[in-house]
């Protein structure tokens, strides 16, 4: 009897056991499918960061520094953020960059992709010799310089907005010593009195020196807020990035302009040259940048993100296309022969000594390309930057200036006939 009653009571408990399981397995198999009804899918959920054909960004290959140039969850409300960035460009331009800070020896080399008649950034990229840290900034979107020979191609179109002198006016260039007041300019190549447009490809100091003098303060510092600094209002900058202080016209000085009309005394950044020659190559239209494309819901409803348009133009669509001319002119001459893919290039190189505190170091330069292709009708514009190449690389035998370096010729060849190929 005794062992009969235990084994019913053995019984009785193992049913309830049975029958507590089934209930929470019960509950479960409610839960997941009730979790199903409700729930968005992990894929579609937002708050990801997408290439500008929807594949999303991995965020351990996020481009370096680009983070800090996004909207914050603030603003997405957790909706997909597809950007502009073109992922076969963004794969180019990262091993193009690597490539550049191997072969210069550098500590930075950095190249900016924008299509020129929307001003979609369609790669960015920055190779650096010491790790950046991870809340850095993109260097082409944040980082200062000045830009040295770069920007006497804006010096030249002032004086020709304003009517001053044409490319072919005679500018007698001093046979490559100029001395103003208490500061000598010198050029590499020492030139008597030439056209305009060949001081220009000769990248003549002394040439740029004295049309900046013809300009004067106030035409100067307009055309140099204009092309070097973004417009005012915040819809016309990236996220994150300064607009930056232009000089102030009153406490210009002559000797001043000396400086400023070669590309000294003053600061801008590689996105902001970058975009003045798009200006250019989009027949003298103001374009503002564009990182982000669209924000999208889980349902694939867009909100356009594009900023407003600004008004009028820097020049006029006569002036621009002659100084694309200029440039594809001056890019033949400098970088034989001057075609890639059998179409004409217009394009700048240049560089710029560097200031450490409120020196220049001696030997330490930026190097720069700037790239519009094709050049008849360009589509998109390749700015590169390379932060202190190694000086015996770019030293000129029996010449006090620097030469430009090849690599930067190579590497922008290689990325238009990749471009083209797509």
């Amino acid at each position: 009897m005794a062992s009969s009653y235990y084994a019913g009571k053995r019984e009785s408990k193992a049913m309830r056991y049975y029958f507590l399981t089934l209930i929470l397995l019960l509950v479960a198999v409610l839960a997941f499918f009730f979790s199903r009804e409700t729930r968005t899918p992990a894929s579609s959920s937002g708050g990801r960061i997408l290439y500008a054909d929807g594949t999303v960004i991995d965020p351990s290959r996020m481009p370096q520094g680009l983070a800090q140039h996004l909207p914050d969850s603030s603003q997405t409300k957790n909706l997909d953020v597809r950007l502009t960035l073109q992922p076969k460009v963004q794969t180019q331009i990262e091993n193009e960059a690597k490539y550049l800070l191997d072969r210069t020896e550098a500590k930075t080399a950095s190249i900016l992709v924008l299509q020129i008649k929307t001003g979609e950034i369609l790669g960015i990229s920055s190779a650096s010799e010491i790790p950046t840290p991870a809340d850095a900034p993109a260097y082409a979107i944040a980082e200062t310089m000045e830009p040295g020979s770069l920007f006497k191609v804006f010096t030249l179109v002032a004086a020709l907005s304003e009517g001053l002198l044409d490319l072919d006016s005679s500018i007698y260039c001093e046979e490559g010593s100029f001395k103003y007041k208490d500061r000598t300019l010198k050029d590499s190549v020492p030139l008597g009195k030439v056209p305009v447009e060949e001081a220009f490809i000769q990248g003549s100091n002394i040439a740029f020196a004295k049309i900046a003098l013809t300009l004067g303060q106030e035409s100067f510092v307009r055309y140099l807020s204009h092309f070097a600094y973004a417009p005012s209002g915040s819809e016309h900058l990236l996220h994150g990035e300064k607009a930056g202080i232009p000089p102030d016209v009153e406490s210009v000085k002559n000797e001043d302009l000396t400086r400023f009309g070669i590309g000294y005394d003053f600061t801008t950044t590689q996105l902001r040259m970058a975009l003045a020659f798009a200006c250019l190559a989009h027949e003298g239209k103001r374009i503002p940048p564009r990182l982000v494309h669209s924000l999208q819901s889980a349902e694939e409803r867009r909100v356009a993100t594009t900023p407003p348009p600004l008004p009028g133009t820097l020049v006029s669509a006569e002036k621009a296309r002659r100084l694309m001319e200029v440039l594809t002119k001056s890019f033949g001459k400098r970088h034989e022969p001057g075609l890639i893919a059998g179409q004409p290039v217009a394009g700048r190189t240049g560089m710029a000594w560097k200031r450490i505190g409120r020196n220049y170091s001696e030997g330490k330069v930026i190097s720069f390309l700037i790239g519009c292709w094709p050049a008849g009708n360009p589509d998109f514009l390749v700015s590169i930057v390379v932060d202190e190449p190694s000086q015996e690389r770019l030293q000129e035998p029996g010449s006090p200036g620097m030469k430009d370096d090849p690599a930067l010729i190579e590497s922008f060849r290689r990325m238009v006939f990749q471009f083209d190929g797509e």
